[in-house]
């Protein structure tokens, strides 16, 4: 069941061995209730904005930008979109927001009845790549890396290059007439901020199974030799609906996709197949995974009620169990690679990672070029 609150967890105590989770932030009856969108953060303004989604409980009303000010505890309308980019929401797409670059995306997504007011017909997934400038407040619509229509995806920000890339796999593409087939996860479409270009690389390793509507959060060492994006869940596709309770990595720029200690037998899924729910990296070195929807669960009990439907990976397993699934540590700042990882990379704890590239080569020849460099980003540790 879905609910109109606004939550926030506090990083700063654990008392329970989880953030302790309150709903007590404003939210006035202007700010819609929504589904499947998302929340982009704005670290230097102090700013949450949200973007896309269904409308839950009433019909969609033509899109107004909300930002929560979090120094304040009140709602601002940023309006409609200004300039001359058309910009129509969507729900189940991917974003992530950088601050540092004062700038947030988000790719693909559905148009429906749910998201776009006068919409008729089935949903139809969207081939664009959206833009919120956060400084001027302004937007721009962008090109997808090809004409395919997708969502359900996952996206995140990996600082390599000259000035970082959005890295995009898994969900689903769109046939058209409402017929949806999965996007396989061998496949990796990566966004060169710097250049406003697309890549697209295959991936080797352990792929994990097609799958939609799950999370993921990006990692990497001081040195920047790998970047370890860590997925979890998701739902599945017809005729196996049931979804995944697993872990997978994807290791970048090997692109090795690497089966992870959970569960511990990796040719099965856990018990709990989950999706629908959010990943958030603390500190480099940890994951919270929040929320979602248990798809074998016909009670329709609370997830974890104790700890306020929060789990948290450990990223590098560095607990006295040696757990990737333990308790949140407030103090836990730094991210080493764990061995299950380097078993595939090579290099130390602290980085070094000896493979540097695909075993079949890259794609494009100047991906590996432009992959090795690390951007350079205001207030990026």
């Amino acid at each position: 069941m879905t609910n109109p609150f606004f939550l926030f967890s506090d990083l700063e105590s654990s008392p329970v061995g989880m953030p302790q989770m309150y709903a007590n932030l404003s939210k006035n009856a202007t700010v819609p209730n929504m589904v499947g969108g998302i929340l982009w953060k704005d670290t230097l303004n102090k700013r949450i904005y949200m973007y896309g989604g269904d409308s839950y409980g009433t019909p969609p009303s033509p899109f107004y930008l909300y930002a929560y000010d979090i120094m304040c505890n009140h709602w601002d309308s940023f309006g409609p979109p200004t300039g001359a980019a058309s910009i129509i929401p969507t729900s189940w797409g991917a974003g992530v927001s950088i601050p540092e670059r004062g700038e947030a995306y988000y790719y693909g997504g559905f148009f429906s009845n749910m998201s776009a007011p006068g919409w008729t017909g089935p949903p139809q997934a969207s081939n664009r790549l959206i833009r919120y400038s956060m400084d001027d407040n302004s937007w721009a619509n962008l090109t997808g890396p090809d004409t395919v229509r997708r969502a359900e995806g996952v996206m995140v920000f990996i600082p390599a290059g000259d000035a970082g890339f959005l890295v995009y796999f898994g969900g689903s593409r769109d046939l058209g007439n409402g017929t949806m087939i999965p996007q396989p996860l061998d496949t990796i479409f990566l966004y060169d901020l710097a250049n406003a270009k697309w890549y697209s690389q295959k991936a080797t390793g352990r792929i994990p199974e097609d799958r939609k509507r799950f999370c993921g959060g990006a990692t990497w060492t001081d040195d920047q030799s790998s970047y370890n994006i860590y997925i979890y869940g998701g739902g599945g596709f017809p005729p196996d609906t049931t979804g995944y309770d697993d872990i997978y990595v994807l290791s970048i720029p090997s692109f090795q996709w690497i089966r992870g200690p959970y569960p511990p037998n990796s040719n099965v899924s856990g018990p709990y197949p989950k999706s629908m729910h959010t990943c958030n990296v603390v500190n480099h070195a940890q994951m919270l995974v929040i929320g979602g929807y248990y798809s074998n669960d016909t009670t329709f009990s609370c997830d974890a009620e104790n700890v306020w439907g929060q789990h948290n990976m450990n990223l590098a397993e560095k607990n006295r169990e040696s757990n990737i699934w333990a308790e949140y540590l407030p103090e836990l700042t730094t991210y080493t690679v764990p061995n299950f990882i380097r078993t595939a990379i090579g290099g130390e704890p602290t980085g070094g990672a000896t493979a540097t590239a695909p075993l079949s080569g890259f794609a494009a020849p100047e991906l590996g070029e432009v992959l090795s460099r690390k951007a350079i980003l205001t207030g990026l540790a």
